[in-house]
C-alpha cells in the first residue's frame, strides 16, 4: 500500500509523456535522460521490458512504460527518449514518449487521486492540475511487480 503523498516546497519533478497523457516523477529519482540507445533483447523477460543496454560500461534494463501501463504505441516516436532511473541499488532505463520539463506544482496545484481507482493503480501518487493540464505523479517502483524484479535482477546478473 502506498503512503499518502506529501509536497514539500521546492519538491521537483520530471514531467514526460505517455501516448495523450502526461506524467511526472520526483526528480531526484532521475540520473539521467538519454536518447533511445540499442537494446539486447533478453531472454524469457516480460513484453515490456525491451532489453538491456550498456551505459558506459554498466548494464541497463528498459522497461517500455506505454506497454507496462497498457498505453498505446504513438505513432510519432521522433521524441522517444530513456529516462535513467535509481531504484536503491538498481538502474533501470524508462522508455516514454518524450520529456517536457521539470515540474514545481504548488501545494494548491496537487490532489490525491480519485479514492474510487481500482487497486492497480496504486503507482498514482497524486494528480497535479497545472496550465499544461492534468499531469500524474507517479511511483515507478510501485508500477513494477514481483516477477519484474525478479527479470530485473535475472538481466543484472544477481540472484532473485
Amino acid at each position: 500500500m502506498t503512503s499518502e503523498f506529501e509536497l514539500h516546497d521546492g519538491d521537483r519533478f520530471l514531467n514526460f509523456v505517455l501516448g495523450d497523457n502526461q506524467y511526472a516523477i520526483p526528480l531526484l529519482t532521475v540520473v539521467e535522460v538519454i536518447a533511445v540507445p540499442s537494446f539486447t533483447p533478453f531472454p524469457k523477460s516480460p513484453k515490456y521490458f525491451v532489453g538491456i543496454t550498456d551505459l558506459r560500461g554498466q548494464v541497463i534494463p528498459v522497461l517500455d512504460l506505454r506497454k507496462k501501463l497498457g498505453i498505446e504505441l504513438s505513432k510519432d516516436n521522433s521524441n522517444e527518449a530513456v529516462i535513467i532511473i535509481r531504484l536503491g541499488e538498481y538502474s533501470l532505463g524508462v522508455l516514454v514518449d518524450s520529456v517536457e520539463s521539470v515540474l514545481t506544482p504548488k501545494s494548491d496545484e496537487v490532489s490525491p487521486p480519485p479514492s474510487w481507482l481500482y487497486e492497480d493503480s496504486s503507482f498514482i501518487l497524486a494528480v497535479f492540475k497545472m496550465n499544461l493540464g492534468m499531469v500524474l505523479l507517479i511511483d515507478i517502483i510501485n508500477i513494477l511487480d514481483q516477477n519484474d524484479w525478479k527479470s530485473l535482477k535475472k538481466a543484472l546478473g544477481k540472484a532473485a
